[in-house]
């Protein structure tokens, strides 16, 4: 959900691999707070 909010971030996740999709939602389930997951799709968006 977080993902689809960011549109660079969303750009980057669908320009990744299967396996490099798989990381990124690996690691997504690993925040424990809505600041935390926003911290790091606002990251993902950056990268792009």
């Amino acid at each position: 959900m977080a993902l689809s909010k960011n549109f660079c971030a969303m750009k980057y996740f669908t320009n990744r691999s299967e396996k490099e999709r798989l990381q990124i939602i690996e690691k997504a389930k690993t925040m424990n707070s809505k600041a935390e997951m926003e911290g790091y799709v606002k990251e993902l968006g950056n990268i792009y």
